[in-house]
């Protein structure tokens, strides 16, 4: 009678999840390329050499948000007059078009942290704020 794998009730995802897991307890590097590294790795790929076109195009790894922003991609499609982009509906992540701006985008706050103007922290501008609305008769 054959043994039962404990695997066999997971999903793929999680089967994944576990063995990236058993990876990195064993001490091994875990990698991450960008499309661009992709796409050299593998020259002959039309769909990592488009998506590398696209990262590029929409800033790399300027900004955590740059699939949403290859999904949402206002350059548009090609035109007559040579405008656009002759990849436009050939880029990845379309099935973000439309859905709403990433909170930390919305913000101005792409990596997380909060944004600085003028050698001021986000908690100075706080603590501006915080004088502003604390006595309404200054």
């Amino acid at each position: 009678m054959p043994t039962e794998n404990p695997l066999d009730d997971l999903s793929p995802l999680e089967r994944a999840r576990r063995a990236m897991a058993e990876r990195r307890a064993a001490g091994e590097t875990i990698r991450h390329l960008s499309p661009i590294q992709k796409a050299i790795a593998k020259p002959k790929s039309r769909t990592l050499a488009i998506a590398a076109n696209c990262y590029a195009c929409q800033g790399g790894s300027a900004d955590s948000g740059v699939k949403w922003r290859i999904g949402n991609c206002t350059v548009g499609p090609l035109q007559e007059n040579e405008s656009g982009c002759a990849l436009y509906g050939l880029r990845p992540y379309q099935h973000l078009c439309g859905k709403p701006t990433p909170a930390l985008l919305a913000r101005g706050r792409l990596d997380g942290n909060p944004v600085e103007t003028d050698g001021e922290s986000a908690e100075d501008d706080a603590e501006d704020e915080e004088d502003i609305a604390g006595d309404p008769g200054e």
